[in-house]
């Protein structure tokens, strides 16, 4: 993420000081195209193993947008949710810099 030296990458949004897109934390629950997010608890229409439960630090509530898994490529592409569109397992979720 960057050193003291260079400061954070340039393409990446910021909403704080020290945020980044894997450490999204808002309420924003619909995708880049508007589809609605499936809550993190539900298995339908997609089964999947970020239950929060087994992740609690990731904070994996409602239906909110996230990046529970750290990839260094999805810090790019920000907070992600699975579905609730049987086709679509899964979308990017378009954050913008200032909520509210």
């Amino acid at each position: 993420w960057g050193s003291p030296e260079t400061g954070p990458p340039k393409n990446l949004k910021q909403k704080l000081p020290f945020w980044t897109p894997k450490h999204y934390e808002g309420k924003i629950s619909k995708t880049m195209s508007g589809i609605e997010c499936q809550a993190w608890d539900s298995q339908t229409p997609h089964a999947h193993g970020y239950i929060p439960s087994k992740f609690p630090n990731k904070n994996l509530k409602m239906n909110y947008c996230r990046n529970p898994d750290g990839e260094p490529h999805n810090d790019e592409k920000g907070p992600w949710c699975y579905t609730v569109d049987p086709e679509k397992r899964f979308e990017y979720c378009d954050i913008p810099e200032c909520e509210g």
